[in-house]
């Protein structure tokens, strides 16, 4: 099911050394402004993803230079560029043949539900080089987003957003209500992840997506109980313990959990050893319970982000 491939993305980041550093604690997300960032998959005129994937990245470090996230839950909050090469031309100075190729760059903020675009920028960029790959990577190379102009750009879309959210609120307060009532609560969670920290009803959200994790595992923990039973049955101690380690500890199936962590720590020894008494732990200690689902909503939250559906550049940009 679905659903279940959460579990497994969090189990990969778990004993891969991703954002999961260690057993029980996670790097936070920090629920601050986000944008989707959305790039296309090549460009007529010959502008290849190689080079693509350099301009993906020069706008990742803007948006973390000023303060916004780039990854991101569906919140139809995206950033994405339109590049239009106007001249390209061949010059000989001297030696050899030069290529020069003019650009121009344009960066957009939008919200897609309303289709208003937040804010704009455009910046004419140049490159020259031996062929016309090496001008494209030049020009590439060329694009500065660490000026004023840039930074106005974007604190103009994160205010945009902000107010946004702020007119919002209420309404986001409201669906989540209704989609818990009618025990979508995956769904409620999501869209309460939305709310960014620096909207003003961001402790509501909070205190509603708590609620609504509540239920999520009451609905799920019996199911994941009966995952972590049959891995560690087949002695697929690690893939148990990142099953078993999705269960809030405050949930109904808590005894049953804390018995599956006791009988498998009895049998691994060395460093999974100690991943599952730290597991037993967590779920014994009652100062470490709410920490614990604080990094459980986390940890849901970046699974749902990587495996979110992708936006389709050309849908974006219509």
């Amino acid at each position: 099911m679905k659903k279940y491939i959460y579990y497994i993305i969090t189990y990969l980041l778990i004993f891969t050394g991703g954002i999961i550093t260690s057993f029980g604690q996670t790097e936070n997300l920090s629920n601050k402004i986000s944008f989707a960032l959305v790039m296309p998959n090549e460009i007529s005129g010959g502008i290849s993803e190689t080079h693509l994937q350099r301009l993906h990245d020069k706008f990742v470090d803007a948006l973390t230079e000023n303060g916004i996230a780039s990854l991101s839950v569906q919140n139809n909050l995206v950033l994405y560029p339109i590049i239009k090469i106007y001249n390209e031309q061949t010059v000989n100075p001297g030696l050899q043949n030069i290529t020069v190729i003019e650009a121009d760059i344009s960066l957009y903020v939008k919200q897609l539900d309303s289709k208003v675009i937040f804010a704009s920028i455009t910046k004419k960029v140049k490159g020259s080089g031996r062929n016309r790959d090496l001008a494209l990577s030049n020009l590439i190379s060329n694009v500065k987003l660490d000026d004023k102009s840039a930074r106005v750009f974007l604190e103009r879309a994160k205010q945009k957003a902000i107010t946004y959210y702020n007119q919002r609120c209420s309404t986001i307060l409201a669906q989540a209500d209704q989609m818990m009532k009618m025990n979508q609560s995956q769904e409620a969670l999501v869209s309460l992840f939305s709310i960014p920290s620096e909207v003003e009803c961001f402790q509501k959200t909070q205190n509603k997506a708590i609620e609504a994790f509540k239920m999520y595992q009451n609905q799920n923990c019996n199911q994941m109980v009966l995952n972590a039973k049959a891995k560690i049955a087949n002695r697929q101690f690690e893939e148990g313990l990142g099953i078993i380690g999705m269960i809030d500890p405050s949930s109904p199936c808590k005894s049953e959990a804390l018995l599956i962590i006791q009988q498998a720590s009895g049998q691994v020894e060395g460093d999974n050893k100690r991943k599952w008494d730290l597991l037993n732990k967590i779920f014994v200690d009652s100062a470490e319970i709410e920490k614990r689902r604080l990094d459980l909503m986390s940890q849901f939250l970046l699974a749902y982000a990587l495996n979110a559906n992708r936006y389709n550049y050309q849908n974006v940009i219509r």
